[in-house]
């Protein structure tokens, strides 16, 4: 085998091994559990402006603009809004968007969101590192369940067996 041979060869090994610690990278930083996300009974900050003392328990709906999930979660989140405006719902629902105020107020006002929503607020504030997440979080601050990405029909309708007065 000649020098030229071995050099391709030894090439697309390399190629292979990076492709492979790329991808596994990738992988892990987007499906994989993150140091920052919260447990069940972990204590949640609040986020600005708002506090978890005296209130009901509050879903928390953390979104970003731009989210794939986010758009097709929406669908989703009218329905849990309506059923707080309908007082059917023993959560209160909060929205959160790390984007600019008039960006975020504009991306939910377009999907018919009308809930009371935070913006301008990093999600790792709230311990949260991927959208679209779900925390319900009693009067305590503490995490009681979350949610991580697009629910399929099963997980949503359980959800909102759960949440329903």
């Amino acid at each position: 085998m000649s020098f030229k041979d071995k050099l391709e060869i030894a090439t697309n090994i390399l190629i292979i091994l990076v492709v492979l610690l790329i991808g596994g990278t990738y992988l892990k930083a987007h499906f994989g559990h993150h140091e920052e996300d919260p447990s069940v009974g972990e204590s949640i900050n609040a986020p600005p402006g708002y506090d978890w003392h005296g209130t009901a328990p509050t879903l928390v709906i953390a979104v970003r603009d731009g989210c794939a999930y986010c758009e097709r979660s929406y669908p989703l989140y009218r329905r849990l809004q309506n059923l707080e405006q309908e007082n059917h719902l023993k959560a209160h629902i909060l929205m959160i968007m790390p984007d600019d105020s008039t960006r975020a107020t504009a991306v939910l006002s377009s999907q018919g969101i009308t809930s009371q929503a935070i913006t301008n607020t990093p999600l790792i504030n709230i311990k949260v590192s991927a959208t679209p997440t779900l925390l319900l979080v009693d009067a305590n601050g503490r995490l009681r369940q979350s949610w991580v990405g697009e629910l399929d029909a099963s997980k949503s309708d359980a959800l909102i067996a759960q949440l329903r007065k």
